[in-house]
């Protein structure tokens, strides 16, 4: 008999209006080396201007790098959110993100980059972002804004705990030490964000997308009559869950859930 536990209870209309991943797509298949293992593989194609999540609230686009390529670590582990067991994969551009020839050391430069590596939110609604990348060593980490300012972050987290440190001679940056993270940072609807290194490629595993609203469970409203449906971590719905995490939605209800 299947056992469903509520986690979190989330008011919302939609289920786009509550959290969300995404993450370098994949699938498992038998290491041809090993017939009793299997290893995760991508046909997944990397190139300038190409745009994930698009029917989702965050949607991300790839920059105009001209060299992306897309690699394999086994093993991304800075957190014990399910979300992240499913970064496998990861990301990463040839050249060094520039706007217009020049980088983004000094606090003048808040343009948004124009070539290299890096890439853009567009978010559809407020919130907050949590994105899977390792930052190269003693670089300078930029959010850079359509506003023409730079985003501030919010929190880290990291293998080796404080991977990142604020720089003092920086409005808004932090300064990576090569290890695998988490960067955290709000974001609102209608901006444009450009996470780079300055003077470095970011590789990315992903990212994870929470919509602003209630979470309050005095808030929450459910039509009992109202059909129930099942969704994984990634949005696509599942007319028989199994063992593992699940969105929840049952009308205007969204809540996610642990199935045993």
């Amino acid at each position: 008999m299947k056992k469903i536990f509520t986690l979190l209870a989330v008011a919302a209309m939609a289920l786009t209006a509550s959290a969300q991943t995404w993450y370098i797509p994949y699938t498992m298949v038998q290491d041809p080396a090993n017939p009793d293992k299997e290893i995760a593989e991508t046909d997944f194609v990397i190139a300038d201007g190409v745009t994930v999540a698009e029917d989702t609230d965050c949607p991300m686009t790839f920059g105009n790098d001209g060299a992306w390529k897309n690699d394999k670590r086994d093993q991304f582990k800075p957190a014990d959110d399910p979300a992240y067991a499913n970064y496998k994969r990861y990301a990463v551009g040839n050249g060094n993100p520039k706007c217009d020839g020049s980088g983004y050391k000094n606090d003048a430069n808040t343009a948004m980059p124009t070539t290299g590596t890096y890439y853009t939110f567009a978010p559809k609604a407020d919130g907050s972002l949590s994105v899977a990348c390792k930052p190269g060593s003693g670089k300078l980490i930029r959010i850079v804004t359509s506003e023409g300012t730079f985003a501030p972050f919010t929190g880290v987290e990291s293998e080796s705990g404080t991977a990142l440190a604020a720089n003092t001679s920086v409005t808004n940056g932090l300064v990576g030490t090569n290890t695998y993270s988490i960067l955290k940072f709000d974001v609102k609807s209608n901006v444009k964000y450009a996470l780079l290194v300055d003077g470095s490629k970011l590789s990315l595993w992903g990212y994870y997308f929470t919509a602003d609203g209630s979470s309050a469970i005095t808030d929450i409203t459910v039509d009992e009559n109202a059909p129930v449906e099942y969704f994984n971590l990634q949005g696509i719905r599942v007319d028989n869950p199994e063992n593992g995490l699940y969105i929840k939605r049952q009308g205007n209800n969204v809540t996610k859930v642990l199935v045993k």
